[in-house]
């Protein structure tokens, strides 16, 4: 996943056994002024999103891995 600032999204693209990535798109919209500015995954492996636009944290309900 990657935080799109500018494009007020973030961002998936499933990695293949070679490392490289494909079918990139938008996973979250954002709307504001601003998109999310930073990521990190909490102890569940939720994909958490910091915005500025508010100075809000969003916490995602997709579960990264297994």
């Amino acid at each position: 996943m990657m935080a799109v600032t500018r494009g007020h999204a973030v961002w998936r693209g499933p990695l293949l056994p070679d490392g490289s990535v494909s079918k990139v798109g938008a996973f979250r919209t954002f709307f504001g002024t601003s998109g999310p500015d930073g990521m990190a995954i909490d102890a569940d492996n939720r994909v958490v999103v910091e915005t500025v636009y508010k100075q809000s944290i969003t916490c995602l309900k997709q579960v990264i891995g297994p």
